[in-house]
């Protein structure tokens, strides 16, 4: 997977270059590196019983593994770090 995130990179600057500078493409490839690195890592053993609550955690965890992701360039770029991203993303 790591090796697909920086070759969708390497093509997406080769197509236009300034986007390395940009806010959303800095944002949205930390947001997937969290994923990835840590989504996988939480997953409690007795979420794995039943389909709606491993379901409702998965969620939770994926919305905690973008935040962990983009958390530093978040708080560097807009001064604060959202706190509601998790009731947001379970509706």
């Amino acid at each position: 997977v790591l090796n697909t995130l920086c070759l969708s990179a390497f093509f997406l600057l080769f197509y236009e270059p300034y986007w390395l500078f940009d806010t959303g493409f800095h944002l949205s490839f930390l947001a997937v590196c969290g994923i990835v690195f840590f989504s996988n890592s939480f997953m409690p053993k007795w979420a794995e019983k039943y389909v709606w609550l491993q379901y409702l955690v998965g969620m939770a965890i994926v919305s905690i593994a973008a935040q962990i992701g983009t958390l530093f360039v978040s708080g560097y770029y807009f001064e604060k770090i959202p706190t509601y991203f998790l009731p947001a993303n379970i509706v």
